[in-house]
């Protein structure tokens, strides 16, 4: 059945060949079979951007040297969407490997490739995963700023990180760090909450609060 698939997957059609890798995916998903990996390996090679960033996604399913190595290398393809599945990818793989290049990624001049290398890394407990997202907190670009701050809910100590942001003149940053400290549900979260609960002019923001404290 494999072999039949894999010759799919040089097919002319870009619709039989994704068909022939989502079967082929399946099938390793569901049978656990790592010498799958020489097929997702054809797929990374493929003309079309959507077939490659499928099958680095899929590289997940293997949590072996060959699956990060072929992840890493992927990384770097010139493709925007198959650079941000990668960065997906690689927060499957908790090592130091996985946690430099994501780091690295940080500085892709695609907003889709940062955001995610950032959600990748709040996966991680290592402090550098921590302190490259402190570093995005004051990004240019808002989606990043953003991503970074509800990131950061994910450590530890990060509470006066993101209280600073309440006061932020765009509501969606604001949001964001409301959404941050309402899951990070402490003592000190709930304080920050309430110091701004009167002042905030935002409805949406001002539910948020209004959720996160129970009022």
């Amino acid at each position: 059945m494999l072999d039949e698939l894999g010759f799919l997957l040089k097919d002319p059609s870009e619709e039989v060949r994704m068909a022939s890798l989502m079967a082929i995916c399946w099938i390793c998903k569901k049978e656990e079979m790592p010498s799958c990996i020489r097929f997702i390996k054809i797929a990374l090679s493929d003309e079309s951007p959507n077939i490659r960033a499928r099958a680095v996604m899929n590289l997940s399913l293997f949590k072996t040297d060959e699956a990060l190595d072929l992840t890493v290398v992927m990384a770097d393809d010139a493709n925007d969407h198959v650079r941000a599945a990668s960065a997906i990818t690689l927060g499957h793989f908790n090592n130091e490997r996985s946690i430099n290049k994501l780091i690295l990624m940080l500085s892709d001049a695609n907003g889709l490739v940062v955001t995610r290398a950032i959600e990748s890394l709040s996966g991680f407990s290592d402090t550098r995963a921590k302190d490259a997202i402190v570093r995005m907190i004051d990004s240019d670009d808002e989606e990043i700023r953003r991503t970074a701050i509800l990131s950061l809910s994910n450590f530890k100590d990060s509470e006066e990180l993101i209280a600073g942001f309440l006061k932020s003149q765009d509501w969606a940053t604001r949001l964001a760090a409301v959404q941050a400290l309402s899951k990070i549900n402490s003592q000190q979260a709930k304080t920050l909450l309430e110091e701004v609960l009167d002042s905030e002019t935002d409805m949406l923001v001002k539910e948020a609060i209004e959720g996160a404290l129970g009022v």
